[in-house]
């Protein structure tokens, strides 16, 4: 019986079970990894000695910095970076803008040595306008005032005073063309009337203003021929006899000077106020008789 028994057992021995095949093939394999693990050479992390050397070359501080910089984290090899970037970057900043300031400095410069040399702007066209206006406003009047002092001339038959103020309307209004088509008229009428009758005017009014024509010429003996002439047509003209006295004044004739005007003044009283101020009697202030003869000096109410 007991030998039946040890028969079971080593039979239940030597037959495993799947269960047991499987962990003891697991355990098998974790002892051949690690026996291989054994097998290899564990590597040492402690650092190689260092040899000491007495001898110091000229290359190893270069050596010791390149070893530093390689063992510096990245984070300060960036804030070294920026550091040195920093004062570079302010060092361009500064010259581009010194430059950009030279550079408007010349433009600056080039453009008013152009404002210099363009010829002057010219006003606006409506500026312009407003003075070519004016001045032909200016020109028209002047115009129309000589043209009414010529038809005064030729109303009072002065053909002669009045030919010469016609010609001048034409020298000095030829741009008037409206005016000068009249003016031509009256001349060409002054023209005919003068070649029909070549002497000189019998008009007292026209003997006078052509006598005062050539007293403002300074033709004072001219102007004394028309003065008498008038006043034999007109005797009692006291502003012919002061005008008379005026011309013979200028040529130092005081005698026929005083004669004049006491006619004058005794026509017409207020002439001896207007002689006492007037600069054509000058040369006979200090006259005693043109003196009393005027009042020139005298508390005199006329």
């Amino acid at each position: 019986m007991m030998s039946r028994l040890s028969t079971k057992t080593n039979k239940s021995r030597s037959a495993p079970s799947a269960l047991q095949r499987k962990a003891a093939s697991k355990t098998q394999i974790k002892k051949k990894v690690s026996a291989k693990a054994a097998k290899k050479p564990t590597r040492k992390i402690a650092s190689k000695p260092v040899k000491k050397t007495v001898t110091v070359s000229k290359k190893a501080p270069a050596k010791a910095s390149a070893k530093t910089a390689v063992k510096t984290p990245p984070a300060k090899k960036a804030a070294v970076k920026r550091a040195v970037i920093k004062p570079v970057a302010t060092k361009v900043a500064k010259k581009s803008a010194i430059r950009a300031r030279v550079l408007q400095k010349s433009s600056a410069k080039k453009r008013l040595a152009t404002k210099k040399s363009v010829a002057p702007k010219v006003a606006p066209k409506a500026e312009v306008k407003t003075a070519e206006l004016q001045a032909r406003r200016q020109e028209s009047r002047a115009a129309v005032e000589a043209f009414e002092k010529a038809l005064k001339l030729f109303s009072r038959q002065d053909f002669a005073s009045a030919k010469t103020a016609f010609e001048q309307i034409l020298e000095k209004f030829g741009t008037q063309t409206d005016l000068i088509s009249g003016v031509r008229k009256y001349l060409a009428v002054v023209e005919q009337k003068l070649a029909r009758t070549p002497s000189l005017p019998k008009n007292p009014d026209a003997l006078y203003d052509r006598g005062i024509f050539e007293f403002n010429k300074a033709n004072f003996q001219e102007a004394i021929n028309f003065f008498e002439k008038a006043l034999k047509a007109q005797p009692t003209a006291a502003h012919v006899h002061y005008a008379l006295a005026a011309a013979y004044a200028h040529i130092n004739n005081i005698k026929k000077a005083l004669d004049a005007l006491r006619q004058a003044t005794t026509i017409q009283t207020a002439l001896r106020s207007r002689a006492r101020s007037d600069n054509d009697f000058s040369s006979l202030y200090n006259n005693e008789d043109f003196r009393f003869l005027t009042g020139y000096g005298f508390d005199i109410h006329d």
